[in-house]
């Protein structure tokens, strides 16, 4: 068949300047927030305040100060500080520097008063808590529904859920789209379905894209303490959108928008924007503020692009697949040039995956303590599952294919020399016509030859390989391909819970608090810090209306089973009607310590309520 020649396309030099410039200037910024920023721990904890929490005061504070592990931003929901009524008696000047948040106090009188507070950490993280202090001899006498809105129950649970959710339409799409670009334009062979693999791009880039600014509102409901609307009130998108957020978000659409332009044609592009993508995600979130920060920033892009390139990769060729399944065509050649790529990325996944966890856990023991260390060893778990179906396939499908190619490859060759043989032994010079015997033109081309090329052409799509996949290969790596996208799927739903959840080596040195059952009242416990060596408790005892209950008679029992440390028997101090403080270092071994309070409101009754407390080493 004979028809004019398809010019060759120019390269789509816009968007492939446009790609560059995007992530030169991402690169720039990146390093720039790398060597600027300290190490720190990801998710910010609240390691000491002025007032302390629990502290009687004999004069009125100026001011109440907040102290955390690394750098907060405080533009948002910051610091209240209200009295028994819920009032506001803080002056509303909240000023912050650093890892320190303070606001000015109005004169205040004798009684409770309830610090409250919200900030976002380093990782872009919001985080929020409240604790208590009573100035003079007054009682502390809290109103019970003051007292469990702030001090108790969190209702922050719908709008972290509703952020998950979010961020996982765009883990999702935003790796798809970027993974499958580089697909299209490294793996794919032309085929008929380059089109319906270019349109997914696109589609994908729109729902990453989404969830991108859908994750916003939730993200505003948390930092602020209000509703999602709260985003659009004024200088909350501003200080929501500050430094590695709005880059991060920023570098990301812009990204999708090239792709969903060009659609995979550009292979720099292509390339350029699984680099920008994968930057701009290290730039926020739990490895923003991990040290050392290089390292970090390293395997956490590292980890992003063999992701993108793995989970794109499963989806094309399960595209693939599943289409020349339907309309005929071997997708064997495709399948085998993947399959190496994916070898390579899931080396890269598991490797910089493997030191990215170690860096948020840092001990084995926070691996199987926190909620943390648990779902990341549920995402390895998935991790490993995809790993033996990826093996499978490269070990025991992949070679059939090869051979197969080569077999291919072989009978055409042999074609070639068996149709040159006539010619040849007619004394045919190199370059003669084939239409030509012993130097006659026929004026037309041999029949069978013809004939095989038609046969050829129709038996295939255009760029397809012409080796045949038998439909049972072709079934089981529509199966294995398919599960394989069914459980990526997962492990992006795993993340994306992952990144709510601090990190386990954050969690196992928080302060530890918990309440449980003390007759028809409550007891609650705060224990700080929870290492080993010298520790301080306080302890709440409230009756059954939520008013703080005096206790005559108390003591505290300490105990570690694994190391047979029993009767440690210690009285706490009476700080105020129901509140008892106690400084020690009873807990100085690492374990699962039982702490249980003991009391005796009378002389013939004894209530008592125990917690276990993870002690680290």
């Amino acid at each position: 068949m004979t028809g004019t020649p398809a010019l060759p396309s120019r390269p789509h030099r816009p968007a492939t300047r446009a790609a560059v410039a995007l992530v030169a200037v991402l690169l720039a910024v990146g390093f720039g927030l790398l060597f600027s920023a300290r190490p720190a721990a990801a998710h910010a904890s609240l390691i000491g305040s002025d007032p302390s929490d629990g502290a009687r005061l004999d004069t009125n504070p100026d001011r109440v100060t907040l102290t955390f592990t690394e750098n907060v931003s405080s533009g948002l929901g910051a610091v209240r500080v209200l009295d028994a009524n819920g009032d506001r008696v803080d002056r509303g000047d909240v000023s912050g520097a650093g890892a320190e948040v303070s606001v000015g106090l109005d004169d205040l009188d004798d009684g409770p008063y309830i610090v409250a507070w919200r900030v976002v950490s380093a990782d872009s993280h919001p985080i929020h808590g409240s604790f208590t202090f009573v100035v003079g001899d007054g009682e502390r006498r809290i109103d019970s529904e003051l007292a469990r809105q702030l001090l108790g129950d969190d209702d922050s649970g719908p709008w972290k859920l509703a952020g998950t959710a979010a961020r996982y339409l765009a883990y999702g799409g935003v790796l798809v789209a970027v993974g499958l670009a580089l697909f299209t334009a490294f793996v794919h062979d032309g085929g008929p379905e380059r089109s319906l693999l270019r349109r997914i791009v696109r589609v994908a880039a729109g729902i990453g894209a989404a969830g991108l600014l859908l994750e916003l509102p939730p993200r505003a409901a948390l930092a602020t303490g209000l509703g999602p609307d709260s985003l659009f009130e004024d200088g909350v998108a501003r200080q929501l959108l500050g430094d590695r957020v709005g880059i991060t978000i920023g570098v990301i659409l812009l990204a999708l928008l090239l792709l969903a332009v060009e659609g995979g044609r550009d292979k720099v592009v292509a390339v350029l924007a699984v680099v920008g993508v994968s930057v701009a995600f290290a730039l926020s979130g739990h490895t923003a503020t991990t040290s050392p920060a290089a390292l970090s920033l390293a395997s956490d892009s590292a980890h992003v692009a063999a992701a993108a390139a793995w989970i794109g990769g499963v989806v094309g060729c399960l595209v693939v697949v599943v289409r020349r399944l339907r309309h005929g065509g071997s997708s064997a050649a495709v399948v085998v040039r993947f399959s190496g790529l994916a070898s390579v990325a899931l080396v890269a996944v598991a490797v910089a995956g493997l030191a990215l966890g170690w860096s948020e856990v840092r001990s084995m023991q926070a691996l199987g303590t926190t909620t943390y260390g648990r779902l990341l060893m549920v995402k390895v778990a998935v991790v490993g599952v995809l790993a033996f179906i990826g093996a499978w396939n490269r070990y025991r499908v992949v070679p059939v294919l090869d051979a197969d190619l080569a077999r291919t490859a072989g009978d055409a060759g042999h074609d070639d020399t068996a149709d040159a043989g006539p010619g040849a032994t007619g004394g045919l010079d190199a370059g003669s016509d084939p239409a030509t015997a012993d130097g006659v033109d026929t004026g037309r081309a041999p029949a069978d030859a013809q004939t095989a090329t038609d046969d050829a052409t129709d038996a295939a799509p255009e760029g397809d390989d012409p080796a045949t996949l038998s439909p049972t290969v072709a079934r089981h790596l529509r199966t294995t391909l398919g599960a394989e996208a069914a459980l990526m799927a997962l492990v992006l739903l795993l993340t994306a819970f992952l990144v709510d959840v601090t990190p386990a080596r954050s969690a196992v040195a928080a302060p530890f608090a918990a309440s449980a059952p003390l007759g028809s009242g409550t007891l609650e416990i705060d224990v700080e810090p929870t290492r080993a060596g010298p520790t301080t408790m306080h302890i709440y005892a409230y009756d059954e209306t939520g008013q703080l209950r005096d206790l005559p008679d108390v003591e505290l029992r300490f105990s570690l089973p694994a190391a047979d440390v029993t009767g440690l028997v210690r009285v706490p101090e009476t700080t105020g009607t129901g509140h008892w403080t106690y400084q020690g270092d009873d807990l100085s071994v690492g374990g699962l310590w039982t702490i249980e309070f003991v009391a005796r409101p009378t002389v013939f009754d004894e209530e008592s309520a125990s917690f276990e407390v993870q002690i680290q080493p």
